[in-house]
């Protein structure tokens, strides 16, 4: 297995300021914890949330990955997720964690809504 194998594209605020900060970075893919999924982002909303993030009123570690509201596939459940399966369509807030804007995210098991 090479590096890049568990690398996935995400776009990056690495420091504050108007939309020419932003970046497509290579990152480690999340893996869900106890309570979480992992979903295949196939949309991600744009709020005005992720310009307060990038503009730095919202106090954000950097690099930060924004997005708050996803939809996509689950890839996993981590421990204690009886109510979704891998390969079911969600809808989902990431709001806690954010990082939506990447091809994975993670969050919880309790903001994810089965689209079937």
């Amino acid at each position: 297995m090479s590096g890049n194998d568990r690398q996935m594209r995400a776009v990056t605020i690495p420091e504050f300021g108007g939309a020419e900060v932003l970046r497509v970075d290579q990152v480690a893919i999340p893996e869900p914890g106890p309570g979480q999924v992992s979903i295949d982002v196939a949309y991600a909303g744009a709020n005005f949330a992720e310009i307060l993030y990038r503009r730095g009123v919202v106090d954000v570690p950097l690099p930060f990955v924004p997005g708050i509201e996803v939809s996509g596939r689950i890839r996993a459940v981590g421990p204690g997720v009886e109510d979704l399966a891998a390969g079911q369509p969600v809808a989902a807030l990431t709001i806690v964690d954010s990082g939506g804007y990447a091809e994975v995210v993670v969050t919880s098991a309790a903001l994810v809504a089965p689209l079937d």
